[in-house]
């Protein structure tokens, strides 16, 4: 269950877990407050007034030399504090800023901002949580940086195919594709890692063939144009006895 395959994953990461607010219906409920609260009031331009930390010692600023990006940053005694996880929910972000000295960091948390792109991971390599859901982000690109990638999540997004973004990682376990534009399942085939699989509110007509996906355990594929899934079992090529709903 998603429950229980979270806590497991907490436990490998060592994170400590806080559980409150829901997530969106599908077949990761309540993943993200697993790891962190509601954040809730932590809205901050990242172009409008002088850059000023939040309460977590955060601050986004324009880029120094490149006027067309951003940066973000905490005081070392911010970062000391909290090496392994970053916040920059709610910052209406168009882009995904340049992190500075942030080579420790294994969770990073971009929901509900504006980001159009995945990019700038080169710097924190180690990742192994990336929430980039309620943006923008129209193609799975940029993740070849991050191998260790156990969790992604963009739900909530404009994502109309799943393409080769996802063949690095190959460590993948949790994977919430939930509420995009997505009509096929080509380019999840190659991951055999994968777990928790969310498709659920897209715009599939058929599973496609997801016979490789050996350690699926979970696929949400509701709210698609697919039909009676219990009565398509065949479509999902070779998987053994996955929950399907």
């Amino acid at each position: 269950r998603p429950g229980s395959a979270v806590k497991r994953l907490n436990l490998e990461l060592n994170f400590e877990t806080r559980s409150g607010r829901s997530t969106p219906s599908g077949a990761v409920p309540s993943l993200r407050d697993e790891f962190y609260g509601t954040g809730e009031g932590r809205g901050v331009s990242a172009t409008v007034g002088p850059p000023t930390p939040d309460e977590r010692g955060v601050i986004v600023a324009p880029h120094p030399s490149d006027p067309t990006a951003v940066t973000a940053s905490r005081s070392k005694e911010a970062r000391d504090a909290n090496p392994d996880r970053l916040d920059l929910d709610r910052r209406e972000l168009s882009q995904c800023p340049e992190l500075i000295d942030e080579h420790r960091l294994r969770l990073l948390n971009y929901q509900h901002n504006a980001i159009t792109r995945i990019s700038r991971l080169e710097t924190v390599r180690n990742l192994v949580f990336l929430d980039l859901y309620a943006n923008a982000v129209e193609k799975i690109a940029g993740l070849e940086c991050v191998p260790q990638l156990r969790v992604l999540m963009l739900g909530r997004n404009r994502i109309r195919s799943i393409g080769a973004g996802l063949a690095r990682l190959q460590r993948l376990d949790v994977l919430d594709l939930h509420n995009n534009e997505i009509a096929s399942t080509s380019g999840l085939n190659s991951l055999a890692s994968l777990r928790i699989l969310n498709l659920a509110g897209n715009r599939l007509v058929s599973l496609g063939d997801l016979g490789n996906m050996t350690g699926l355990h979970e696929l949400n594929a509701r709210r698609n144009e697919i039909g009676d899934l219990a009565r398509r079992g065949g479509a999902r090529g070779d998987l053994v006895d996955p929950r399907i709903f």
